[in-house]
């Protein structure tokens, strides 16, 4: 096994844990009844759910098959790559819904649970693609900063330096950036 392969299953099983812990946060909100044994189907559910959408992500995605969607469009690689995570998502559910949660999908609210749980997994599909492609092509560090906000420069007073009434020509030097004159 390469290097890569093993970087990528040690990602993939730290997304496993945590995928695990936010099935257990997820359960009071969700579960009449908090229970170890519920925390473990729980549990069990997160780390489906990730391993199946992560795993697609880190071994399928930035594989050789994917070679084409990556060179697609950007919103045509956010609309497959979203479809494809909704599916696994749906997946996921599916086999939660056989063996971890019998009773989930009963008879009486059956197809309405599925539309309910499918539409919730096409907003984080589409939520998470776009992290990722937008990851992708700006750089995880640069990403980063720009939702810590330190890309972030008001201009300040742009109207007072922008319509000056100066009767004297404004000289704009190259290396400024902003939008006031050299006096």
């Amino acid at each position: 096994m390469d290097e890569r392969t093993k970087n990528r299953l040690r990602q993939l099983a730290v997304l496993v844990i945590v995928g695990a812990v936010a099935g257990i946060a997820y359960m009071p909100f969700v579960a009449d009844d908090v229970t170890t044994a519920q925390a473990i189907r729980f549990a069990a559910q997160g780390a489906i759910i990730v391993m199946l959408t992560f795993g697609f992500e880190l071994f399928v995605a930035q594989g050789p098959a994917s070679e084409r969607l990556r060179q697609a469009p950007f919103v045509v690689a956010l609309i497959s790559k979203s479809l494809i995570t909704t599916a696994l998502i749906v997946i996921a559910y599916v086999i939660g819904g056989l063996f971890l949660f019998p009773d989930r999908f009963d008879e009486n609210t059956a197809y309405r649970d599925l539309a309910r749980d499918t539409g919730f997994a096409l907003v984080v599909a589409l939520w998470l693609q776009f992290l990722l492609l937008v990851r992708g092509l700006v750089g995880g560090r640069v990403l980063t900063n720009i939702f810590l906000g330190r890309y972030h420069k008001p201009l300040g007073k742009v109207e007072s330096s922008c319509f000056s009434t100066s009767a004297a020509p404004q000289r704009w030097p190259k290396h400024q950036v902003g939008w006031e004159p050299m006096r």
